[in-house]
């Protein structure tokens, strides 16, 4: 074999490789935006630009398209009177999902709203905030808000592995919930379950519930840390 008159000249090919690669890792351990096709979990990304939605892209479905949960109940409802406050009693990821959407003017975990309390001086009137009592009873001492959670139901675990999960808004005031949006799925496993095919889908028909109640979304692409979490 005649030797490379140019041994040099391979170099810069050889290194491409090894830098893409990098950059991936480098793009994925960052938190950045799912690659397309990549399916994902719990993990809190900015409204498309171009759908106004959460992105719902896998596999299985084309970039940029948007994909909602079934809602189960819908009622009218004039937003405006919520102040703008809402208490989110689920995983971080839920409640920065919403802070994305822009919608609401404050959203609190139940942390936060805890705190939001202790320094309004009324931790002797209300106490716990852990169920629709104590929030009804927040409700009245300390404002209009909004209580947002997320349920996992069982449907037929025993023969078909079949599982619910759903995203809910109350109002504490009267105890109604105003919104449910229910996604179904078999196995609780990381191939059936993600945030392209089940979460993002719920919060798309938040999105939908939330505008034609009146409200108005103001997406931002990076969340501040809010000063009631500092």
């Amino acid at each position: 074999m005649k030797p490379d008159p140019n041994p040099g000249s391979r170099a810069p090919a050889l290194l491409v490789a090894p830098i893409i690669l990098l950059a991936v890792v480098l793009l994925i351990g960052c938190g950045g935006p799912p690659l397309m096709g990549e399916d994902t979990y719990y993990r809190a990304v900015p409204l498309d630009a171009i759908t106004g939605y959460f992105p719902t892209f896998s596999i299985s479905h084309q970039l940029h398209s948007v994909i909602r949960a079934p809602v189960v109940i819908n009622r009218k409802v004039h937003l405006a009177r919520y102040h703008g406050n809402v208490v989110v009693s689920a995983a971080r990821f839920w409640s920065e999902e919403i802070r994305y959407t822009g919608a609401f003017r404050h959203v609190m975990t139940r942390q936060a709203f805890e705190k939001a309390i202790i320094r309004s001086g009324l931790s002797q009137r209300i106490g716990s905030v852990g169920g629709l009592l104590a929030l009804h009873q927040a409700y009245q001492a300390w404002g209009p808000f909004l209580w947002i959670y997320t349920r996992l139901n069982t449907v037929s675990a025993n023969r078909h592995g079949m599982h619910e999960a759903e995203l809910i808004v109350v109002d504490p005031r009267s105890g109604h919930k105003l919104f449910v949006a229910r996604e179904r799925f078999h196995h609780y496993t990381a191939s059936s379950v993600s945030d392209q095919t089940t979460f993002y889908p719920l919060l798309n028909s938040l999105i939908d519930w939330i505008r034609e109640n009146g409200g108005v979304l103001h997406p931002v692409r990076h969340l501040k840390q809010a000063s009631s979490e500092r």
